[in-house]
């Protein structure tokens, strides 16, 4: 896994869903390419642009829907992006356990 791949895409581009539920990913610029456009740029799967887009989704607020220990953990390297989307589906209190278990794993 590429520890710091969350943090590419978030840099980049800040992948999310726009409000009409497309995929796409608003550029600075103001416009936007496909998860599939996403994946060549950064050499990687579409499947890997999907699942960071489920961890890196924000509230209407801006506020990220998941914990933000969960995002650091992907981009330290400490758990799969992959793992990390199954996560992001779980309350915040599970979502903590799941980085209780990672950081008791690393010690």
């Amino acid at each position: 896994m590429d520890s710091p791949f969350l943090a590419r895409i978030h840099q980049k581009e800040n992948i999310g869903l726009n409000r009409k539920g497309a995929r796409d990913i608003p550029s600075i610029e103001g416009m936007s390419i496909s998860q599939t456009e996403a994946a060549k740029l950064l050499n990687v799967g579409v499947a890997s642009v999907e699942r960071a887009a489920v961890v890196l989704k924000k509230d209407d607020e801006g506020n990220h829907l998941v914990v933000p220990e969960l995002i650091a953990a992907v981009d330290r390297g400490d758990i799969a992006v992959s793992q990390a989307a199954k996560a992001a589906k779980l309350e915040p209190e599970f979502q903590h356990k799941v980085i209780e278990a990672i950081e008791a794993g690393r010690t």
